[in-house]
């Protein structure tokens, strides 16, 4: 599962959560394909500028290459669909920043998630590793 982090850092992390998001976008074309336009909110100009080919930096390089790949896939195989980033200030009050944030503080205090590509399989009830490749 893992899109490319080789350390866990808040830069790895911004960038994960908007590639989970590209992820999910991608794998539930059905429950989205009404929509014609999706706005993700950031609070990293890093994350977000690294995925659009804004930035190209040398730390976590694997990282947002593979997101910038499901990006432009995205961008292909729904072409009607328009994509586009937001900035929102973080620690500002912001509704579903601060909640991005508390999710992040459990994943960084060693959390593991549940749900979507993280569900426990049904067929033996074992939790997915996180080193697991993702399907790009």
């Amino acid at each position: 599962f893992s899109l490319g982090a080789t350390v866990g850092s808040n830069n790895t992390g911004e960038l994960s959560a908007i590639g989970e998001t590209l992820i999910w976008i991608r794998d539930n074309h059905e429950a989205t394909k009404q929509y014609t336009d999706v706005v993700i909110h950031y609070d990293s100009f890093y994350a977000a500028k690294s995925i659009t080919g804004e930035f190209n930096g040398n730390k976590n390089k694997e990282l947002y290459l593979n997101i910038r790949k499901i990006f432009q896939q995205l961008k292909v195989e729904r072409s009607n669909l328009n994509i586009s980033f937001e900035h929102v200030k973080g620690h500002s009050n912001d509704k579903w920043n601060d909640l991005a944030d508390k999710l992040a503080n459990r994943g960084s205090a060693g959390e593991t998630c549940n749900t979507g590509r993280y569900a426990r399989s049904k067929s033996n009830g074992m939790k997915r590793r996180r080193d697991e490749e993702v399907d790009l």
